[in-house]
């Protein structure tokens, strides 16, 4: 039979039938194309609310995360406070509100006459999310990009991030728990040449006390800022003696790039600063949540962010790529170079670096070249740290660093042992301690139990923290005595901050401590009783090596209670003690106090402490106690021994 001409060789579709179906998928093309990807009329924003609706966007947590949504009571609040960060009149505590005022300035036409710049380069971030969930729609947005922040992108040409830990500084308020920020490296360019991101609150000149309630209650601002993190390095190591980890993160190039969009909105946006949660540590974590979905980092911060927590979140979360980088401070690289050299190394060290003596002379007086070379290092980062700390005019540090380096030139390659690397501080206990105990107090069996939210005392596993730190928040105790089912307050510190810095020839810091709670103390019957205490001093300390820190301080004590004779005391008081750390697992500590009480009710209080902690693991150890107190013709001694656990 002869073939059709409807039907061709291969045993293909019939020609007309393969021409109707074309015409059949064009014409639903036609008809159902416009509704769905594009608009050119009113009619068409509705569409694209419609859809952000059904998709319940404003339920999504992400866009939580964008917004800085937290969970409050039925609703939600934005921990942002600035009013320029919302575009709808509620859109603080209306996610719903707030999504569809964003959709509908994103629709609008771009006006280059505008004082403010367009909705999609206000938000980016947003933008590109919602634009990611409602498919074709999208292209009916008239603006669908922000040149203004390609251009930072393309010049920055992201690559990779850091987490940045600049250790503990607790002569400085706001960092005593450390702090966070970030560092984007750039494809093929160094970590110095990187740039910071950085939370910090605005605080200008404040006196102590004023500086310390407005940081507690919310009464600074704080803003995202981005610099060289070169600038950084010089202002923790260099200036305030900071040590500096660097965790590198995992993000990819989409991660990257979300992170920095949503960087870029809260350009120049604040929030209100709280130190012990709404701060450094907390708002980094919405950058990270930002760059990968469902992450939900800040949603898992504890009540009170502390800035190595980041770190162990980050962790957590699986954004770190390998161990962190260590970089000491300037202060830690001297202390090095100095543990190599004898009295007299030290000391002609410290005379080149103050011009006293020419640098040739290491070279006359120290046989060795290894020593010649270290004692010239010694004096050039001896000259350098007194510059920064503005002791040297620039002109006589140029001058005189010059010569330095021009005798260090001299002597060739003299390779000198690395800085020895510390325990990196995520390697430290949690912050957070329950301790449960029992012993002999005044001869009456006791039980104790205890409990701090934060953060670190002289009575935990040293690991990870500084050692001559200590900060205690809300640390309370209580005693039940089981021979008379007596409960008892034991003690609570409020606040509890130690600082030993010990002074040398080079840093001469001042050691310091202030303190306020309540705890027990002798009555004038010698029975014991509940007062309120503050006390506060200070003085000096010196690191004697593998025996510890040995510190002296003068205080002044003032203590209220019921029990005594005219209500109250006050005087001064001098304080002494020994701490050691003989091995990582082991602390031990000895401290004598006496105080005179010459105002209110007159008298002498004596106290001795003998304390020891044996780590067991990183968030458990036993901590032992011997306690006695002298109140004038009375006498106390408690002996305790306690089981810590941190979390």
């Amino acid at each position: 039979m002869g073939k059709s001409g409807l039907q061709n060789t291969k045993g293909e579709a019939p020609l007309v039938f393969r021409r109707g179906f074309s015409f059949f998928c064009c014409l639903i093309a036609l008809l159902v194309l416009p509704g769905l990807c594009i608009a050119q009329s009113p009619t068409d924003l509705e569409t694209i609310i419609d859809r952000a609706l059904a998709e319940k966007l404003h339920q999504n947590p992400y866009w939580h995360v964008l917004l800085h949504y937290q969970k409050q009571g039925s609703g939600f609040k934005s921990r942002v406070d600035d009013p320029n960060f919302f575009l709808a009149p509620d859109g603080k505590t209306n996610p719903k509100a707030e999504l569809l005022a964003d959709v509908r300035a994103f629709f609008q036409s771009w006006d280059e006459d505008a004082e403010k710049p367009h909705a999609v380069c206000r938000f980016p971030a947003r933008f590109a999310w919602i634009a990611s969930q409602i498919g074709c729609l999208a292209s009916a947005f008239p603006v669908r990009e922000c040149p203004r922040f390609e251009k930072i992108y393309a010049a920055m040409a992201p690559d990779s991030a850091v987490l940045i830990f600049p250790s503990a500084h607790i002569n400085s308020p706001a960092s005593m728990f450390g702090h966070t920020l970030l560092a984007v490296e750039a494809k093929g360019q160094g970590r110095l040449l990187a740039s910071a991101v950085n939370y910090s609150a605005v605080t200008g000149r404040t006196w102590g006390p004023i500086f310390a309630y407005k940081g507690l209650f919310g009464g600074y601002n704080g803003y995202f800022s981005m610099l060289p993190y070169y600038d950084k390095i010089q202002e923790y190591s260099d200036v305030s003696h900071r040590d500096m980890w660097e965790y590198p993160l995992n993000l990819t190039p989409e991660e990257l790039r979300r992170m920095l969009l949503h960087l870029y909105e809260l350009d120049n946006i604040y929030s209100d600063y709280f130190f012990i949660d709404e701060n450094c540590a907390f708002n980094l974590l919405y950058l990270l949540d930002a760059a990968r979905p469902g992450a939900n980092l800040a949603g898992q911060c504890p009540y009170v962010a502390v800035p190595v927590d980041t770190i162990r979140l980050a962790e957590k979360g699986g954004f770190l790529d390998g161990p962190p980088a260590y970089r000491p401070s300037k202060m830690t690289r001297i202390e090095h170079l100095r543990n190599g050299l004898s009295g007299k190394e030290k000391k002609q060290a410290l005379e080149i670096a103050q011009g006293e003596a020419p640098p040739e002379s290491a070279v006359d007086k120290i046989k060795t070249l290894e020593k010649q070379a270290r004692v010239v290092d010694l004096a050039a980062e001896t000259a350098s740290y007194r510059y920064t700390r503005k002791v040297l005019s620039k002109e006589d540090y140029t001058q005189r660093y010059r010569s330095i380096l021009a005798a260090r030139s001299g002597l060739g390659r003299q390779d000198s042992p690395p800085v020895p690397e510390p325990a990196a501080p995520d390697s430290g206990h949690l912050s957070s301690k329950v301790w449960a105990g029992g012993g002999v107090n005044d001869g009456e069996a006791v039980c104790r139990l205890g409990w701090r939210p934060l953060f670190h005392g002289f009575d935990d596993n040293p690991k990870g923290y500084e050692k001559g730190a200590q900060i205690k928040v809300l640390n309370a105790s209580v005693d039940y005595f089981p021979e008379k089912g007596r409960v008892d307050l034991h003690q609570v510190d409020v606040l509890d901050i130690f600082s030993l810095a010990p002074r040398d020839a080079v840093f001469k810091p001042l050691s310091w401590r202030v303190e306020t709670g309540f705890r027990q103390m002798i009555d004038p019957d010698g029975s014991r009783g509940a007062a309120y205490v503050f006390n506060m001093g200070g003085g000096i300390s010196k690191d004697l090596g593998p025996l510890g820190l040995c510190y002296a301080l003068a205080e002044a004590d003032f203590a209220a209670t019921p029990g005594w004779d005219m209500g109250y005391g006050a005087g001064p008081g001098l304080r002494t003690g020994l701490l050691a750390d003989p091995a990582p697992w082991l602390r031990l500590r000895l401290e004598g106090k006496g105080t005179c009480y010459l105002l209110g009710d007159d008298h002498t209080a004596l106290t001795g402490l003998m304390e020891s902690v044996i780590a067991t693991s990183q968030n458990t150890g036993f901590h032992a106690q011997a306690l006695f107190q002298r109140s004038r013709d009375f006498a106390n001694t408690e002996l305790n021994l306690s089981f810590q656990i941190y979390f």
